[in-house]
């Protein structure tokens, strides 16, 4: 790692670029913005300007410091192809500036389709990987790692050939999803990508058996981890038990509260972001005895509170703050679109219906 301390903050200070941008057009963005598309490309889910000019970059670096520490803890030395390793540098980092790029290109309101930026950039990433694939050579944290090619030098070195020319027809064939149409693009690329990995794998598995009925390989594989599982196991506990702790204060701890302003509607979230609807764009105000909530498409989903984008039959996708101890939920259209929220508990909701009612006159 200390020969690599110079790659390692270069491309640590790309991946959080997209940070300086959004300061220095911080009071141009708007304080919502989207961050998830759905399978039609149109956009189903957003966060506050804080989470979504903070939160993607540094994620992302997290996970960019994880896998190169992997790749050098149980991978050091030399022997593996210089190539890969430098793939292995900016792989997120380029991610990074295509995520957030497009985040960003949103809050700006610059037209784009992003199911079909997605499949452009999904085939240049798998065009570029699958040209490396042939020259990886066995490792346990990069490339087509099942028991077969893991254990037999000659069976990693065959499948990882047949596997790099499937990612680059696979890229390719990421191109030509944008002729169809905009629904089908996305059930195709996850197509693709599943044969991408299924193919290689059952090719590894029927390579084995021919091996071991020629005799160049043992019946029974065996992979030499070394100290792996141990070094791994310890971590992933540590790891886990973090994930874990931090899941259950996050539970236990989220929260919303819904006030009536003198000209919005103010939700303050812990757990999710804060939310403010003017009364002026609200156009229809219902008290639910029954409402169905759907299902989560973004957002936040406890023992008993639930917040985020959701999606149910009726609405299609919508907001909502809602705290399964109220037996009824407002309703709220604003500005052609729709907001579900409730009290603290039934009788909670009902006065704040009543209120919500008075402040709008409708």
């Amino acid at each position: 790692m200390k020969n690599k301390k110079t790659v390692l903050v270069i491309s640590s200070i790309v991946i959080l670029l997209p940070i300086l941008f959004g300061l220095i057009f911080w009071n141009s963005l708007p304080s919502s913005m989207n961050t998830h598309w759905g399978i039609d490309g149109s956009a189903d889910g957003s966060m506050g300007k804080a989470m979504a000019v903070f939160a993607l970059p540094l994620i992302l670096l997290a996970a960019h410091w994880i896998c190169i520490w992997a790749e050098e803890k149980f991978e050091p030395g030399d022997g593996q192809n210089k190539k890969i390793r430098n793939l292995t540098y900016w792989m997120i980092p380029v991610i990074s500036l295509f995520t957030n790029g497009a985040v960003y290109a949103g809050a700006f309101e610059v037209e784009y389709n992003i199911s079909k930026l997605l499949l452009v950039f999904m085939g240049c990433l798998f065009i570029v990987i699958g040209n490396y694939l042939p020259k990886c050579k066995q490792n346990f944290t990069m490339g087509i790692k099942v028991k077969w090619t893991l254990a037999n030098t000659e069976n990693w070195n065959v499948t990882h050939r047949l596997a790099g020319k499937l990612w680059v027809l696979g890229g390719a064939a990421m191109f030509l999803c944008m002729l169809l149409p905009e629904k089908l693009c996305f059930g195709f690329m996850i197509a693709i990508i599943i044969l991408m990995v299924i193919i290689p794998t059952v090719y590894s598995f029927l390579y084995y058996k021919k091996q071991v009925k020629e005799g160049r390989a043992d019946k029974k594989p065996k992979v030499d981890y070394g100290k792996l599982p141990r070094k791994m196991g310890v971590k992933a506990v540590i790891v886990i038990a973090i994930i874990v702790i931090i899941t259950v204060g996050v539970i236990l701890m989220s929260d919303f509260d819904v006030k009536l302003g003198d000209d919005s509607i103010e939700i303050n979230a812990f757990g999710w972001n804060d939310l403010s609807v003017e009364y002026s764009v609200i156009e229809s105000v219902e008290l639910r005895d029954d409402f169905d909530i759907g299902s989560r498409n973004m957002g936040y989903g406890g023992i008993s509170l639930y917040m985020g984008k959701f999606r149910n039959d009726e609405l299609g996708y919508y907001t909502l703050y809602y705290n399964d101890a109220s037996k009824k939920v407002i309703l709220i259209k604003a500005d052609g679109k729709y907001l579900a929220i409730t009290g603290e508990n039934t009788n909670a909701t009902e006065k704040l219906y009543d209120s919500l009612i008075e402040k709008i006159g409708k």
